[in-house]
């Protein structure tokens, strides 16, 4: 599996930030301070394996293993992930962590109040129909 990512349009999750922060942590995020995604357009997902866990006519419990490219740079991850198996399709849900250190982005603060931790908590599902 091959998954691509527009990186421009990667949006903030608001819940818990003030109404007047929000819009400084969206701009930047996509600044050349975090994602740069002027010179970065993309971050990818190149997958390396599947491992099957567990699997019943309706599910599938799995680990994939695969790359992630962002900011120029590629790291492997491990992510357990769970595909449903529904009359219209498919979705996989999954999660990962990973350090924006590792892919030469220097996490950030904004307006000296709002600090971004060098771990990310990657959370994803994918619907095919």
């Amino acid at each position: 599996m091959h998954l691509t990512i527009d990186a421009s349009r990667l949006e903030l999750d608001r819940s818990g930030e003030s109404e007047d922060d929000a819009p400084k942590i969206q701009k930047t995020m996509v600044s050349e301070e975090v994602l740069d995604v002027a010179r970065y357009p993309t971050i990818t997902f190149v997958s390396t394996g599947v491992t099957i866990q567990h699997q019943t006519p309706a599910s599938i419990e799995a680990t994939v293993t695969g790359d992630v490219t962002l900011h120029g740079q590629t790291h492997p991850v491990r992510t357990p992930v769970t595909a449903k198996i529904e009359p219209d399709g498919l979705s996989v849900s999954g999660r990962f962590a990973l350090k924006q250190t590792d892919y030469g982005i220097k996490p950030v603060t904004v307006a000296g109040v709002v600090s971004v931790k060098d771990t990310l908590n990657i959370q994803f599902t994918l619907v095919a129909r």
